[in-house]
């Protein structure tokens, strides 16, 4: 316990000595963008989305469109995006990455840990398919959820047998 407070107030103390070095850079910004307004075609209005698409949507984001609203919701995310594309950046220099050219910290050195194998890590995980964390889908309340419920009943049973030959 005293090692890992010493440890924790060693880390702060560490972090808090970097920031101050850090307090005195300004990040640079154009005083006169050159990002001109560009008018936004009409037809993005007509943005209808084929149930492939929808289905493809579903697939990559892990959700599902239960309602009309959900999915003009997302018709106007896309249309929002769309904009994004249509501005004209003639003339404008590339940004540059504020890390690598501006902040010069000095960075702390890498302590070699002892690493945990994949399977100690998995044995935590509630649910775990062909060696892979699965997460719950997001629009699915946890209580409601039928494979975490039988895993956590799963890791009881084992906590119950290895406390009773352990």
């Amino acid at each position: 316990m005293f090692g890992a407070t010493f440890i924790s107030r060693s880390l702060i103390k560490a972090n808090v000595q970097i920031l101050r070095q850090c307090a005195f850079i300004k990040i640079a910004s154009p005083k006169n963008p050159k990002v001109k307004r560009v008018q936004v075609p009409s037809n993005l209005d007509e943005l209808p989305l084929s149930k492939e698409m929808l289905t493809k949507l579903e697939q990559l984001s892990a959700l599902r469109f239960q309602s009309v609203e959900e999915i003009e919701s997302v018709e106007e995310d896309i249309r929002l995006a769309q904009k994004v594309f249509e501005v004209d950046t003639t003339g404008v220099e590339p940004l540059y990455s504020v890390v690598e050219e501006v902040i010069n910290c000095p960075l702390r050195d890498d302590d070699e840990i002892e690493e945990t194998s994949a399977k100690n890590a998995l044995q935590n995980a509630p649910v775990v398919s062909e060696d892979f964390l699965v997460t719950p889908p997001a629009n699915i309340p946890q209580s409601e959820n039928p494979l975490l419920q039988s895993r956590k009943s799963q890791m009881s049973e084992n906590l119950k047998t290895e406390t009773v030959f352990g």
